[in-house]
């Protein structure tokens, strides 16, 4: 209240402002209502057209972006074989089928850049694939992941050669609510998972469909060698490759032998062994391969050319080719033949126990050889060159026995016992070859056999010849 009694009236807290503002938005509207209604009629559908037809691409654009799915990233893999075994000797089960093999490889995806979904990499796809491998573990991201893929392969679903992109891995990607699934490129990876799949279905396949069907030959009348011919047959859909080489020093071929098998053919393969040092057969089963023999014919199923030696063979893998019943009966006679009748000998140490002088570590025990009786005309032990035990009496490679009529060859022999060997049972294991004399004038030879024989100590002796 003033001095002079009126009084003044002060706005409670309300602000003027939002009715301004309400009444510069009215005559705005009012103004833009005007201009409107001045505008020809043609050029206000023309302008609504072009408003409703802004808005459909709009909705458009959103509905075609979720329904499209994200792109599949740019995936990089590495990959490193883990299978074991020599020359590709598939692994499998006897639950997996015939031409069935695993092929495992440690697979690695790189590190991924940033983009607009993640993958996950679910299993590997790819002809003859028959059981695919799941790989949960390998999602796109900033780091590198590795796991370890057992796949199990129909080898007789694939086409030689396999190339890096015969084989893909399967990715799913999502990205927010969009998702998808697609096949993507290997890599490096891919042809290492290609070779590792060749070598050993080549291998595989080989031991599934060729083999050795006849053998015949000429064996030498003076000396353990044999002129040899076989036939091997090659019962399966691809071609395949047969290499002749000797088994070990103790065969000696005249040449190494390369010869193709067609499909759903066969070839004829010649060639020379000298036996050097002959087989001791097993008497109970026969050889189902060559390489249980000094042959060692191996095969490989799928190049088109020779595969070269060694690292020059490529993805190619030999592995051994089986005998049918009949020539691998054909292939034992003609090497016993070569080796003067002698299949099988034995050689055992004599009991009582042998004895060991600790002082000067020699080990003597009397041996006996076990060979066919009224065969052999004389034997003599020899130093072998695969012997831990070098002999010490000099006269042993000088001394022929004659067996008794039983076949039945005597000898006592002392051996040096170096320190820190291995005994397994009751004494350190000897090694002797055996020369045995055979025949009857111009049929006469000599054949070398290496044999080995378990010897039997006192615990105490067997306690110091075997300590390291």
């Amino acid at each position: 209240m003033t001095d002079s009694g009126d009084v003044d009236v002060v706005s409670g807290g309300r602000d003027d402002s939002r009715g301004r503002e309400r009444q510069i938005w009215s005559w705005a509207d009012s103004q833009a209502a005007e201009r409107w209604r001045r505008l020809p009629p043609r050029t206000r559908s023309i302008a609504l057209t072009a408003g409703v037809a802004v808005l459909a691409l709009a909705a458009f654009g959103v509905q075609t972006y979720v329904q499209r799915p994200p792109d599949v990233p740019r995936l990089s893999f590495r990959a490193v074989p883990i299978n074991d075994g020599d020359a590709g000797a598939p692994l499998g089960a006897p639950s997996l089928a015939a031409d069935a093999t695993i092929v495992q490889v440690a697979l690695t995806l790189e590190p991924t850049r940033r983009g607009s979904g993640q993958a996950t990499v679910t299993r590997l796809v790819g002809p003859g694939i028959i059981t695919a491998p799941v790989l949960p573990a390998l999602r796109s991201g900033a780091q590198s992941q590795s796991t370890s893929v057992n796949a199990v392969v129909d080898c007789n679903r694939l086409t030689f050669p396999l190339g890096p992109d015969t084989f893909r891995a399967h990715v799913a990607v999502s990205d927010g609510t969009r998702s998808t699934e697609a096949d993507t490129g290997l890599g490096t990876a891919g042809r290492v998972f290609a070779d590792q799949v060749t070598g050993l279905c080549s291998a595989h396949l080989a031991a599934s469909y060729l083999e050795v069907g006849q053998v015949s030959g000429r064996v030498d009348p003076k000396k353990p060698q044999v002129d040899l011919t076989l036939s091997v047959i090659n019962t399966g859909a691809a071609p395949g490759w047969v290499r002749l080489t000797p088994h070990d020093d103790a065969t000696q071929s005249s040449s190494a032998v390369d010869a193709p098998v067609p499909a759903g053919g066969s070839v004829v393969v010649h060639t020379r062994l000298t036996l050097r040092r002959c087989p001791s057969w097993d008497q109970t089963r026969l050889p189902p391969d060559t390489t249980e023999t000094p042959l060692a014919l191996l095969a490989t199923v799928g190049p088109s050319r020779a595969p070269g030696s060694g690292a020059l063979a490529g993805p190619w893998a030999f592995g051994p080719l089986p005998v049918s019943p009949d020539a691998a009966v054909g292939l034992k006679d003609l090497m016993v033949q070569a080796c003067g009748g002698v299949a099988s000998p034995v050689l055992l140490s004599q009991q009582p126990r042998a004895t060991f002088d600790r002082t000067t570590r020699v080990l003597t025990t009397k041996l006996d050889a076990y060979l066919p009786g009224g065969l052999v005309r004389r034997v003599r032990f020899l130093r072998s060159d695969s012997t831990d035990y070098p002999q010490l009496d000099p006269l042993l490679d000088h001394a022929w026995i004659t067996p008794d009529v039983t076949g039945v060859a005597t000898s006592t022999i002392r051996f040096g016992v170096p320190l820190g060997i291995s005994c397994f049972g009751g004494g350190p294991t000897i090694t002797l070859d055996l020369e045995v004399d055979v025949g009857q004038g111009a049929h006469r030879r000599t054949a070398v056999f290496t044999l080995f024989s378990e010897t039997f100590l006192s615990p105490g002796d067997l306690a110091m010849a075997c300590l390291s």
